[in-house]
């Protein structure tokens, strides 16, 4: 490019995450919950998508915490953490960045139950937010269809 040469335009920040919500696929449901029989796309295979398109773009997501709160539930002394949280995307480029509200939630005995609200925040944030599918609908009543292939009768 020569010094007469305009530099080409820069992409915005909106067109960049536009661009990887256009990338990314359906997520496989690699996990499994064998206590209540269904599996489950894994906050790491969802994180790993999103993370791999948003640096080949030069933007980075910074999770915060804005507050924590704590409450007992039920009767075994386990405690419902409540994280309210932001997403900011900051573009390496351009500078320009976008805050987004969140909330998380997790349950636990001990001092786990805020790093499974943080985990499960950053889940549904990029989940949502990207619009991945994970092939079914959580709010259906009934159990999914599962294909079975039919083998000829011996």
């Amino acid at each position: 490019m020569t010094p007469d040469t305009p530099a080409p335009p820069s992409r915005t920040l909106i067109a960049k995450l536009a661009a990887v919500m256009a990338a990314v696929e359906r997520v496989p449901k690699r996990g499994r919950n064998d206590f209540h029989r269904y599996d489950y796309a894994t906050e790491a295979d969802i994180a790993g998508m999103v993370r791999t398109e948003l640096a080949s773009r030069n933007v980075l997501l910074v999770p915060s915490i804005l507050s924590e709160q704590r409450h007992p539930v039920g009767e075994k002394g386990s405690v419902l953490t409540v994280l309210e949280m932001e997403f900011e995307f900051l573009d390496g480029d351009s500078g320009e960045s976008l805050v987004k509200k969140w909330r998380g939630y997790g349950t636990d005995k001990e001092d786990k139950g805020g790093y499974k609200a943080m985990t499960g925040a950053q889940k549904y944030f990029l989940l949502k937010t990207f619009m991945v599918p994970t092939g079914d609908d959580p709010e259906a009543d009934h159990e999914p269809v599962r294909r079975v292939e039919q083998r000829p009768a011996p």
